[in-house]
């Protein structure tokens, strides 16, 4: 079964604005990335607890923790150092939230590439991505919780194919894929659904926004817009996720109106229609099975 969940703060960065907001629509997971006024990355144990009343109080829960993990310059072995910290207070937020699932990212890039005008080549830097990841994989393995890298573009897993390629190198039972859809419609790549063949069974959370693509190529994104008035073939997606005995949530990221002043006036009643319109497509297409 796939069920709905939402950046909180895609919502508002209130924290428990948004949590209200999802009991008020029958949402009943979200995945906390920005909170009140700093971010999960930021949040010590002191901070956890104040959201797990609020999540207590509307009856919701964390699927997924929205961490930036792993999202530092693949040069920069301070920050990495830092990283390893928040991992572990995260760790520990697994525990007090419920969930076994954190998202992460396998480095950005080293200072002189741009990922939208150079990419780096994975194979060059695939061995250091292992030899990092390798012992945060194995706590995870004794923690029994899940790192799961996002596709996104700014990292070295922009692609279904880069995951694939970073998952099979290090070979842990702790590594998963979380399908940003949209995002991985990047490079010269279809998302769906050549991507997807990439990472058929180790998908362990999707992310929903929609995009526009290029009429006269559809391997190129032509902009974002609101979810259901876009190209992205969710019906089928969802579709293929369910026979590929997926169970777990499809988080929306509405990802609008970064640009405008006092976005939250025009995000939050955006990502409400999105919800409802991911439940409407997720029912549609649950009741076939």
């Amino acid at each position: 079964m796939i069920e709905s969940c939402v950046f909180t703060d895609e919502i508002s960065r209130d924290f428990e604005t948004a949590v209200k907001t999802c009991a008020e629509l029958h949402v009943r997971y979200v995945e906390p990335r920005g909170v009140w006024d700093t971010d999960i990355n930021a949040i010590d144990i002191d901070g956890a607890k104040k959201m797990k009343k609020v999540l207590d109080r509307y009856g919701v829960r964390v699927g997924i923790i929205g961490s930036g993990y792993g999202k530092c310059r693949i040069d920069d072995d301070d920050e990495w150092e830092r990283h390893q910290k928040i991992l572990e207070r995260q760790f520990a937020f697994c525990d007090l939230f419920g969930t076994r699932i954190i998202r992460c990212f396998p480095f950005s890039f080293p200072e002189g590439f741009a990922w939208r005008t150079e990419r780096p080549p994975l194979e060059d830097y695939l061995e250091q991505i292992v030899e990092k990841f390798k012992s945060p994989a194995e706590k995870a393995e004794r923690e029994g919780i899940v790192l799961s890298f996002e596709t996104e573009p700014s990292t070295f897993s922009g692609s279904c194919f880069e995951v694939k390629t970073i998952l099979d190198a290090l070979d842990s039972s702790a590594l998963s894929c979380c399908w940003d859809i949209a995002n991985s419609w990047h490079f010269g790549t279809v998302a769906y659904p050549d991507g997807y063949k990439q990472v058929r069974g180790t998908v362990t959370h999707v992310h929903v926004k929609d995009i526009k693509l290029d009429p006269d190529d559809h391997t190129k994104p032509a902009g974002m817009t609101h979810i259901d008035l876009g190209d992205i073939p969710y019906h089928d997606i969802f579709g293929e996720l369910i026979k590929d005995s997926y169970d777990g949530l499809a988080s929306v990221e509405t990802h609008l109106f970064s640009e405008m002043a006092n976005k939250f006036r025009w995000l939050k009643p955006a990502t409400e229609a999105a919800l409802r319109n991911l439940n409407r497509v997720l029912a549609e297409v649950q009741r076939a099975f």
